[in-house]
Formats: structure tokens, sequence, C-alpha cells
């Protein structure tokens, strides 16, 4: 388990990272509509995994990376 404790306290402290940058915005929707929340905090985590996704694909793309192993031919390279 060398490797699951160092990753468990890596997603702990991202995750304390999201709620504690996200806690403003998440008081003030409280304050308005309590209900809401629930939703918001989902959205929230869900905008930030996509930012992120899209953020490693580009860093992939542009480095070079994404054309290893393709025929540069078939995209009119």
């Amino acid at each position: 388990t060398p490797f699951w404790l160092p990753a468990g306290w890596l997603v702990l402290g991202v995750a304390g990272l999201f709620l504690a940058t996200a806690f403003p915005f998440l008081v003030h929707i409280a304050r308005r509509d309590p209900l809401l929340l629930l939703i918001a905090l989902w959205l929230l985590g869900v905008r930030a995994v996509a930012l992120g996704a899209g953020l490693i694909a580009g860093a992939i793309h542009f480095s070079g990376l994404a054309k290893v192993g393709r025929n540069d031919k078939t995209f009119g390279a």
C-alpha cells in the first residue's frame, strides 16, 4: 500500500482546496436558495473536472504527443 496512502492524502487535499475556494460562492447560494446548494456543489465539481480535462487534453495536443503513431497524410498535414 505505498501508493494508496499518499494518493488518498492527495485526493483529500485537492477536495479540501476545492471546497475552500468554492465556500464563499456556496454560502451565497445557501442564503438565496438552500435547496439549490446540493445541485450547485455537484455542478461546480463537474465544471472543475471538465476544465481540468480540457487543460490536460490541450497540453497533450499542443505538446506534440498527440501526433505519436498518427499517419500525417490522413490528417491533411
